[in-house]
C-alpha cells in the first residue's frame, strides 16, 4: 500500500520530539456549504431539490409511519437524527428562512420529548432496549439509533446554530456514557467489548465531535469506550479484517478512529483509519467505488463471489456505506492533499450517490413551459411519541409537451409525453445492483426492495440518502494556504459557485460532464473579484458584494473591474483524463505547466495489485497563479480514456469480467435478458465505442378496432399505469438463443421509458423493396432525408385536433411509405416480423443494410432485411371509425409478407402479421406520439460488442431501465489472458531466458513447465496429507533444537544432544509450568522472534524470563525498563507490544491469556500468525500458522510461483496448510513445518534436499530430479532448482533521510582540562523520542532531521565514521551545511534547555540568562544506519558545553513543545537502554577522544546488560558480559 505509506509519513517522519497537536486540524479545510452554492437547473442542484420537499409547510400529527420507524420496528427514531443533520445542512447551504424555521421546530419538539423522558434520555424507544442489551439479550442496535440523534443535533448546532441543541446533545451524551460507565464498573471490559458487537454506530465519532465543542475530557473518554478494540488493533497493525464483518457499522466505527486523530492527535488512530482505507480500495471495492454485498464485506479480492446468487448480485453497495465511504476520502483528503483521493471522491459521487435517487421525470429542453408547483394537500402524518415532523410529499403539475420534440439530442434523460404519476421526492434504493440483467427495483434481501416509499420506507440508506444530497457542495472547492498564500483546490467539475470571504472573491464554475460531442469533460471558471471591505477604490460601491446569507444571496456576478487578488489556485487533473491531450488556458492562454511535468500524485490507490480498479491513477494538480484580476477565465478541456476495468478478483475465471470505464463514469450496459458478453479487444475498447443519436425518437401508440376497443381498453396498462384503450408498443424480452431478443407486445415490459422509444429509420430493405410489394412507391418516397419531415407529421401533437393536423387532406389516401424501427434501448435490433410464426419480435438488424445497388447481400440477409422493414398505410376512415382519433392513424404492412397486416392477438397482447380481415382479430391502428423518452440518458455510448450492440449509460443515470455493470470480455479467453491467474503463471526469470544450445535447450523444451498458478493449485489428498504429517513429525522428534519456549512430549532426542544443548545453555520450557504461564512464554518468544533469529532470541529470551518470570511481573514495568533490556535486538514497536499486551491483559483479563486464536487477537501487537502459533502450541487449537518458513515448505511442495505476499496467496497459504495440520498434535506439527524451514528448507540458497523429510512429496524436488534424468546439468545457469519457490520480490526501495545528531557533554564549571574531556566526565544529554512511530519512547542523543540526500554521503555505508579530528571541508558548500546545521542545532538546543549557547572562549554562565559556555565543538564524521524503510545518515558533531544548570530530568510537556530529556552521567550511559543507531554515534564519539582507536567490540556493546535480579550466570552468560 505505498500511497498509504505516504499518507502516513506524518507518523513516521524522524524528526525531533515536539507536542502533538491537540486537536490535530488538517491543513486543507472544506468552505462552509453557505458560500458554495449549485447552479441552479444543473444535476447537482437539481438531485438536491428533488430529495426535499419543495414546500416548508408544517404538518400536523397523525398516523404514524411504517418501515423502519414503524411503531413496532426497533430501530424506530434513527431517521429523525439523520434528518435533523440533513435539515442543518440545508439551512447553512441555502440560507432559506424556511429550513431555519424547520431546524428550530424540530429542536423544540425534541426538547420537550427530552424533558418528559427525564435524565436527558432521549429515544423512540424505551430504556428497556438498553437493558436488554447490557444483558446481552436480543436487541435491534440501540445506540446506532441514538448515535443518529446524538449526530443530528450536534449538526444542528455547529451548522445552524439551532438553540437548545447542544444542550440537549450533552443531556443524551450524559445519560449515555453514564450507563456504558456502570457496565464497565459492573462487569469489566470484556463484557463490554461483546455488548459493542451489537453496533454502536458512530457513537464515538458523535463523541468527539461532542467533545470538540465542549472540550470536556469525558466526552473524549466516552467515545473511547465505543472503540472495538479488536478490529482497531487489526487495523493498527495492518492486517485485514473486512471479510465477513458488516460493513456500515465498521465504517462507523472508522469515523470514530479519524475523529480520535483529528480531535487527540493519536497516531495509532490515523494508522487504523490509513490501513482500512487502503485495505478497502486495494481490496474491497467495485469499479463504482462502493464495496460490499448483502451488507457484508467478502474475502479480499474475491468479489466475483457477489454475482455468486440473485440474492447478493441484487444487494451490492449499499448506500449508507457509500456515504461514509465519502466522509472518510474527505477526512482522508484534508489531511494528504493527494488527487488521486479527489478522483475516488469523484468516481463514488457520480457512480454511488447520483443515481440512488428516483428522479422526476422531465421532458426535453425544447417541449418544457414554466410550472407552477400545484399545492400540495395537507397529509396526516406523525412519528409516534416524538411527534417528529416529516415534509409532505406531494405532486407537482404534469409537465406539458410543446414545441419541436424532435429538434435534437437535448440534456434530460426522458421526456415527451405527459404521464400521470410521476414520481415523488425522497425516494431512494438501498443497494445499488451491479448484477447482470438487473433494473434498481430489484427485490430479494432486507433493503433491497427497490425504491423506498414516502412513509413506509425509512431504511438507514434513506437517512444517509437525505444527507448525502443536501451535502453535495461540499467538497467541490477546498482551501489551504501555500508559500503564505491562499490556495484553491478545484476538486470536482460541477455547475458551481463559490464566496471566499476573507479574499471577497466569488468563483463561478461552469461544467459539462455529460458532452454529447465527444469524449471530453469541459470546465470553466470565472473569478468575480470585489473591492475590500470598506474600500471605496471605484468611486461608488462594493459591486453588490454580500457576505452572507446562504447561496440565497449570492453577490451578483461580475465583480469590479481592476480588483486583483494574489492566490493560488490548485485545479485537479483527473487521473482518467488523457494526459498527452489535456487543455487548460487562462484567458485563453495556454497553461503549459498543466501539460508538462506535473506531480503524478500517489500513482494511484490500488496501483501495482495486477487486478481490479486503480483509483486516481496518473491525477494530478496543475498549480495556477498567482496574479489574477477580476473577470479572469481559467477553463479546461479533460479528454476521457475509455478503459475495460478489471473485477476486483484474483481467481482465473473472474479475469474476463471487466467494467466499461469511461472517464469516472461506470457505463451500464442496457441488458434486459442478463447477456453481457462482449467481443472487444479490452485495450482497443475506445474504438468500439459512438455516441449514439436521439433526433428520429418516436413511440408507437396502438389502438384497437372498434370491436376489441372497449374490452382492450379495460384490460390493458400502458407503461405510465393508465388504463387506455391506447397502448405504446413496447417490448417484454425473453432469452432466445444468448441474444437480446424479444416478442413486442402492446402492454406491460419494464416500465422504463427507453423501452418504448424507438428510432425511425430508413428501411433495412432499401427503397427497391418497394417494388416487391403491392404498392409502388419512388425511391424519394423511402429516403431517409423525407423521414425527419414525416415523423413530424404523424405525430398528433398534444392539444391539436384531427382538423388542424397537417394531414387531414389525405383523408381515404393510401400513401405507402417504407420505414424500420430501431430499438432506443437496444442498438442494432429492429422490429422483426418472426418468419417462421408471424410474431412481431425484437431482433438484430441484417448486417448488410440492403440496398438497391448491393449486390454482395445473400437471400438470407435480404430475407431478415424485408421483415425488419415495415410499409406504413394511412388510414383516415378507419380512424374515424374508433372515434376521430386521428387522421394520422396507419397500419403496418411487413415486407416479408406482402399484403398482410399486424392485428393483435385474441385474448392477449401479442402482435402477428395476418393476411385477411378477421373480425375477432382486426387490423391493428398504430399512430406516432411524441417518443417516451426524451433523449438516451446524459452521457450514452453505443459499445460495438462483435456478437451484438450494447447501449451504455451511466450507471447514475439510469432509472428504471435493466442493465449491467460488469461484461464478460470474452477475446480475453480466446487470446489466453483468461487462462492465467494472478499470481503469477510465468516460470523463473532464469529458466526462460535460458535456452542458448546444450542441455539447457533440453531444459527449455521438456521441463521448463511453469510452476503452478494459484487457481491451478489441487487440494492435498488425503493420503498425501497423511504421510507429510507422518514423516515430518517422526523428523522433528528426533531431531528439533531445544529452546526454552519450546516443549514436546514425543521428543526422541538422544542424551548426547540434550546435553549439548544444555552444556550452550539451551533448556526446554518445564514440563510442569501451568498453562496460563506457558501462553505466556510462547508469546514472548513469538513476539521476540519475528525478524529476529532464534538464537539471538533465546539469548534475550532467558534474560527476560529471570526479570519479568510472570505477565504480572511484566505488566507492572516502565517502558524505559523493557526497552533497555530490549536494546540492541532491534524493531522496538514488539517490545512496547509486550508491556502494552501485558498491561491488557492483566488489567482488562485478570491476567488470564485467552486460549483461542480468535479472542487471542485482542492482545495488542498479536495477530493471526501470532495467535495461531500460541493456540496450537500453548493450548492444542487445531489452526495452522503461516510464517516465512511455512510459506516456502508449501510453495516448493506445490511448486508454486508468482509474488507470495499478493491476496490470492495468502489465502491460498492459509488453505494448505489447514489441509495439512495434524488433527492430533497441531502444535508440534506446526513448529516442525517452521523447524523445518528454518533449518532444512532454508531461504536464499539451495535447500538441503537430502535431508528433508518429505522431499519425497516435494514437486520442487522433483522437477529438479527430472531434469537430471533427462541429461541436465543442475546447478547450471538455466536449471530447475528449488530456491527458484517461492518468487523473489523485490524489496522497496528505502528512503534516504539526513540527520544532525549532536553528542553534548556538560562539564561541571570547575573542569579544568575541558578540551581533553573523556565520556567518562560530566553528563551527557539524551532526548526521549515520541511514545509512536518509529524507535517511540527510546533515548537518543539531541537529533534534528535535514532532509533528503546530503552532501558526501556513502563515504562511511559500512556505518563507521572517517577521521574525528574534522578540518578543512573539501568543498566550500560543505562549510556552509555545516555551519547551517550548527544554527539549526543551536536553535533547538536553547529552546529545549532554556539557556543560550555562548561562543568558545565566552565566560560561562550559571543556567537561564547566563547561559552555557562552548568549550568544544568540532564534525566526527558521518554514520549510516539502516532500518527496514529508511536509510540514515547521521552527520554527527561533538558538543562539549560547560556552565551551571539543572540537571534534573524534566518530563515532556506537550503544550511548550519540550521533549522530555535527562543528563546521564557518562559512566552510566552504557546501561541505558539506547537503540544500535544511538550506540553507534557514542562509540563513534569515543573513538574520537584517543588516537588509539577503543579495542572494545562494538557488538558486546549491543549485548542487554545482566538482569539485576539474574540467577547465576551460564557459561553463554557469562561469555557475553
Amino acid at each position: 500500500m505505498a500511497f498509504v505509506a505516504a499518507l502516513l509519513i506524518i507518523r513516521l517522519a524522524l524528526v525531533l520530539p515536539i507536542a502533538a497537536a491537540s486537536p490535530h486540524l488538517p491543513p486543507i479545510q472544506p468552505f462552509s456549504l453557505a458560500d458554495v452554492g449549485l447552479a441552479p437547473g444543473s444535476e447537482f442542484a437539481t438531485q438536491r431539490d428533488q430529495s426535499f420537499a419543495k414546500n416548508a409547510g408544517l404538518p400536523t400529527p397523525g398516523s404514524p409511519y411504517g418501515g423502519w420507524e414503524a411503531q413496532d420496528s426497533e430501530l424506530r427514531g434513527h431517521f429523525m437524527g439523520h434528518y435533523l443533520s440533513a435539515t442543518a445542512a440545508a439551512a447553512l447551504h441555502t440560507g432559506l428562512p424556511q429550513f431555519r424555521q424547520r431546524c428550530d421546530l424540530l429542536v423544540a419538539q425534541l426538547t420537550q420529548v427530552q424533558e418528559a423522558l427525564g435524565g436527558g434520555y432521549l429515544s423512540a424507544f424505551p430504556k428497556s432496549f438498553f437493558d436488554r442489551l447490557e444483558a446481552l439479550q436480543p436487541v435491534r442496535a440501540p445506540f446506532y439509533t441514538t448515535h443518529k440523534l446524538l449526530a443530528g443535533l450536534l449538526d444542528q448546532h455547529s451548522m445552524a446554530g439551532t438553540a437548545g441543541a447542544l444542550q440537549a446533545a450533552r443531556g443524551l451524551s450524559d445519560y449515555l456514557c453514564g450507563r456504558v460507565r456502570r457496565v464497565l464498573a459492573a462487569n469489566g471490559t470484556q463484557h463490554w467489548q461483546r455488548v459493542l458487537e451489537v453496533g454502536s454506530g458512530g457513537m464515538s465519532e458523535a463523541l468527539y465531535m461532542l467533545y470538540s465543542l465542549t472540550a470536556a475530557q469525558e466526552h473524549a473518554e466516552c467515545a473511547h469506550w465505543f472503540d472495538k478494540q479488536a478490529f482497531f488493533r487489526l487495523l493498527v497493525d495492518g492486517r485485514d479484517p473486512l471479510p465477513g464483518l458488516a460493513a456500515d457499522p465498521h465504517l462507523a466505527q472508522v469515523q470514530g478512529f479519524a475523529a480520535r486523530y483529528q480531535q487527540l492527535g493519536d497516531e495509532e488512530a490515523l494508522t487504523a483509519t490509513a490501513s482500512f482505507f487502503g485495505l478497502l480500495l486495494q481490496h474491497h471495492s467495485f469499479s463504482t467505488g462502493g464495496s460490499s454485498w448483502l451488507e457484508h464485506w467478502g474475502a479480499e479480492d474475491s468479489l466475483g463471489d457477489a454475482f455468486s446468487n440473485a440474492s447478493a448480485a441484487a444487494a451490492t453497495q449499499e448506500s449508507c456505506t457509500t456515504y461514509n465511504a465519502l466522509k472518510l476520502t474527505r477526512f482522508m483528503f484534508s489531511h494528504t492533499g493527494d488527487p488521486a483521493l479527489a478522483d475516488f471522491y469523484e468516481r463514488v459521487l457520480l457512480n454511488g450517490v447520483i443515481g440512488i435517487q428516483k428522479m422526476q421525470q422531465q421532458p426535453p429542453p425544447s417541449q418544457r413551459q414554466p410550472q407552477q408547483p400545484q399545492p400540495r394537500p395537507q397529509q396526516q402524518h406523525h412519528h409516534h411519541h416524538l411527534q417528529t415532523l416529516q415534509q409532505t410529499a406531494g405532486k407537482h403539475a404534469a409537465p406539458q409537451s410543446s414545441g419541436d420534440w424532435s429538434a435534437g439530442a437535448g440534456a434530460s434523460t426522458s421526456g415527451g409525453e405527459a404521464e400521470e404519476g410521476l414520481v415523488q421526492e425522497g425516494r431512494f434504493i438501498c443497494f445499488l445492483p451491479l448484477g447482470a440483467g438487473l433494473t434498481k427495483a430489484e427485490g430479494g434481501t432486507s433493503c433491497s426492495r427497490g425504491w423506498s416509499t414516502p412513509f413506509d420506507s425509512f431504511w438507514c440508506c434513506s437517512g444517509t440518502a437525505v444527507q448525502s444530497f443536501s451535502r453535495l457542495a461540499d467538497s467541490v472547492f477546498l482551501r489551504s494556504q501555500m508559500q503564505g498564500l491562499p490556495l484553491l483546490y478545484v476538486n470536482q467539475f460541477v455547475p458551481s459557485s463559490l464566496r471566499w470571504t476573507e479574499l471577497r472573491l466569488v468563483a463561478r464554475q461552469q461544467a459539462d460532464l455529460y458532452s454529447a460531442a465527444d469524449n471530453s469533460v469541459r470546465s470553466r471558471l470565472i473569478l468575480d473579484i470585489y473591492p475590500p471591505d470598506s474600500s471605496d477604490e471605484q468611486g461608488g460601491g462594493d459591486g453588490g458584494w454580500r457576505a452572507s446569507g446562504g447561496t440565497a444571496s449570492f453577490p451578483a456576478a461580475g465583480g469590479v473591474a481592476g480588483q486583483q487578488r494574489r492566490l493560488i489556485v490548485n485545479w485537479r487533473i483527473p487521473g482518467w483524463s488523457k494526459a498527452d491531450q489535456v487543455q487548460v488556458t487562462i484567458n485563453d492562454r495556454n497553461a503549459t505547466q498543466c501539460m508538462q511535468g506535473a506531480d503524478s500524485g500517489t500513482g494511484g490507490m490500488g496501483a501495482g495489485l495486477g487486478s481490479g480498479p486503480q483509483f486516481g491513477q496518473g491525477a494530478r494538480f496543475c498549480t495556477l497563479g498567482p496574479n489574477w484580476k477580476s473577470g479572469d477565465v481559467v477553463e479546461a478541456v479533460l479528454p476521457m480514456r475509455a478503459v475495460a476495468e478489471p473485477l476486483n478478483d484474483v481467481r482465473r475465471e473472474m479475469t474476463e469480467l471487466r467494467a466499461v470505464m469511461l472517464g469516472p463514469f461506470l457505463m451500464a450496459g442496457v441488458t434486459h435478458d442478463g447477456s453481457h458478453t462482449v467481443d472487444v479487444d479490452p485495450s482497443r475498447l475506445e474504438e468500439a465505442l459512438s455516441i449514439p443519436d436521439s433526433t428520429s425518437f418516436v413511440s408507437l401508440r396502438m389502438a384497437a378496432a372498434a370491436a376489441a376497443a372497449a374490452a382492450a381498453a379495460a384490460a390493458v396498462m400502458t407503461t405510465s399505469g393508465r388504463s387506455s384503450g391506447a397502448r405504446r408498443v413496447l417490448p417484454r424480452l425473453n432469452d432466445q438463443q444468448g441474444h437480446c431478443c424479444a416478442t413486442v407486445m402492446a402492454a406491460g415490459g419494464s416500465g422504463a421509458q427507453l423501452d418504448a422509444t424507438f428510432k425511425m429509420v430508413a428501411p433495412l430493405a432499401g427503397c427497391a423493396g418497394a417494388r416487391e410489394g403491392p404498392a409502388e412507391a419512388s425511391a424519394a418516397s423511402c429516403a431517409s432525408a423525407h423521414l425527419t419531415v414525416r415523423r413530424r407529421l404523424l405525430i398528433q401533437r398534444p392539444g391539436e385536433t384531427a382538423a388542424s393536423s397537417s394531414l387531414h387532406q389525405q383523408q381515404g389516401e393510401e400513401v405507402p411509405w417504407l420505414v424500420s424501427f430501431e430499438a432506443a434501448a437496444f442498438p442494432g435490433h429492429y422490429l422483426t416480423v418472426d418468419q417462421s410464426n408471424g410474431i412481431l419480435a425484437l431482433l438484430p438488424g441484417h448486417k448488410s443494410r440492403g440496398s438497391s445497388s448491393s449486390s454482395s447481400s445473400s437471400g438470407s440477409g435480404k430475407s431478415a432485411a424485408r421483415a425488419q422493414t415495415f410499409r406504413l398505410h394511412l388510414a383516415g376512415a378507419a380512424a374515424a371509425a374508433v372515434g376521430g382519433r386521428s387522421t394520422a392513424a396507419f397500419t403496418l404492412e411487413p415486407l416479408s409478407r406482402p399484403g398482410s397486416r399486424l392485428q393483435l392477438a385474441s385474448g392477449g397482447s401479442q402482435l402477428h402479421a395476418v393476411s385477411g380481415s378477421n373480425a375477432e382479430r382486426p387490423v391493428a391502428l398504430f399512430e406516432l406520439v411524441p417518443p417516451a423518452a426524451g433523449a438516451y440518458p446524459r452521457g450514452s455510448r453505443v459499445l460495438h460488442g462483435g456478437t451484438r450492440d450494447f447501449l451504455l449509460v451511466p450507471i447514475g443515470q439510469v432509472m428504471e431501465e435493466p442493465y449491467t455493470a460488469y461484461f464478460r470480455f470474452s477475446m480475453l479467453t480466446r487470446i489466453g489472458i483468461g487462462r492465467v491467474a494472478s499470481l503469477s503463471a510465468m516460470a523463473p526469470k532464469r529458466a526462460k531466458e535460458a535456452g542458448q544450445g546444450g542441455k539447457a535447450t533440453k531444459r527449455t523444451k521438456t521441463a521448463a513447465t511453469a510452476p503452478n498458478a494459484v487457481t491451478d493449485v489441487e487440494d492435498i489428498a488425503s493420503f498425501e496429507a497423511t504421510e507429510i504429517r507422518s514423516s515430518l513429525l517422526e523428523w522433528y522428534d528426533k531431531n528439533h533444537r531445544t529452546l526454552p519456549w519450546r516443549r514436546n512430549a514425543h521428543s526422541q532426542l538422544t542424551a548426547a544432544m540434550v546435553a549439548a544443548a544444555a552444556a550452550d545453555g539451551s533448556f526446554p520450557a518445564p514440563a510442569e509450568l501451568p498453562q496460563n504461564e506457558f501462553i505466556y512464554y510462547v508469546w514472548v518468544c513469538e513476539i521476540m522472534s519475528q525478524q529476529t533469529q532464534v538464537a539471538r532470541a533465546a539469548e534475550y529470551f532467558r534474560r527476560w524470563m529471570a526479570r519479568w518470570p510472570t505477565v504480572q511481573a511484566l505488566a507492572a514495568a516502565s517502558q524505559e525498563e523493557v526497552n533497555e533490556l530490549w536494546a540492541g535486538l532491534g524493531y522496538y514497536r514488539r517490545a512496547r507490544y509486550l508491556l502494552d499486551g501485558a498491561k491488557y491483559i492483566v488489567g482488562q483479563l485478570d491476567g488470564s491469556f485467552p486460549t483461542t486464536a480468535q479472542e487471542l487477537q485482542s492482545i495488542p501487537g498479536v495477530g493471526a500468525y501470532t495467535s495461531a502459533a500460541i493456540a496450537s502450541i500453548a493450548c492444542g487449537q487445531r489452526v495452522a500458522v503461516v510464517d516465512g518458513n511455512v510459506i516456502r515448505v508449501l510453495a516448493r511442495l506445490r511448486r508454486l510461483g508468482g509474488d507470495p505476499r499478493s491476496g490470492a496467496a495468502t489465502r491460498l497459504w492459509a488453505q494448505l496448510a489447514e489441509q495439512l495440520l495434524d488433527p492430533d498434535r497441531p502444535g508440534d506439527f506446526n513448529q516442525a513445518v517452521m523447524e523445518l524451514g528454518a533449518t532444512v528448507c532454508v531461504p536464499n540458497t539451495e535447500p538441503k534436499c537430502g535431508e528433508c523429510p518429505v522431499s519425497a512429496s516435494c514437486q520442487a524436488y522433483k522437477e529438479v530430479q527430472r531434469y537430471a534424468r533427462e541429461g541436465g546439468t543442475t546447478g547450471a545457469e538455466g536449471a530447475p532448482r528449488c530456491a527458484d519457490y517461492p518468487a523473489k520480490v523485490d524489496k522497496a526501495q528505502k528512503r534516504e533521510e539526513v540527520v544532525a545528531v549532536a553528542v553534548v557533554q556538560l562539564l561541571a564549571p570547575d573542569h579544568t582540562a575541558a578540551a581533553a574531556a573523556g565520556p567518562a566526565a560530566g553528563s551527557f544529554l539524551l532526548v526521549k523520542r515520541p511514545g509512536s512511530g518509529l524507535l517511540a519512547g527510546l533515548w537518543q542523543f539531541p537529533l534534528l532531521q535535514l532532509g533528503g540526500e546530503g552532501e558526501g554521503e556513502g563515504e562511511n555505508e559500512g556505518g563507521t565514521a572517517e577521521g574525528g579530528g574534522g578540518g578543512a571541508p573539501r568543498k566550500p558548500q560543505q562549510q556552509a551545511l555545516k555551519q547551517q546545521q550548527q544554527q539549526l542545532m543551536d536553535a533547538y538546543l536553547e529552546a529545549q534547555l532554556g539557556v543560550q549557547l555562548r561562543g568558545q572562549g565566552s565566560p560561562g554562565g550559571s543556567g537561564v540568562g547566563g547561559g552555557l559556555r562552548v568549550v568544544e565543538r568540532r564534525p566526527l564524521g558521518e554514520l549510516v544506519h539502516v532500518f527496514s524503510h529508511i536509510r540514515m545518515t547521521m552527520r554527527v558533531e561533538r558538543l562539549v558545553v560547560q556552565g551551571d544548570i539543572d540537571t534534573s530530568a524534566r518530563e515532556a510537556d506537550e503544550a511548550a513543545g519540550l521533549a522530555a530529556l535527562q543528563w546521564v552521567p557518562g559512566p552510566e550511559l552504557q546501561a541505558k537502554g539506547l537503540s544500535s543507531g544511538v550506540k553507534k554515534v557514542y562509540k563513534l564519539f569515543c573513538d574520537s577522544n584517543s588516537k588509539a582507536k577503543s579495542k572494545q567490540s562494538i557488538t558486546s556493546f549491543f549485548k542487554p546488560k545482566a538482569a539485576a535480579a539474574a540467577p547465576a550466570a551460564t557459561a553463554d552468560d557469562a561469555a557475553s558480559s
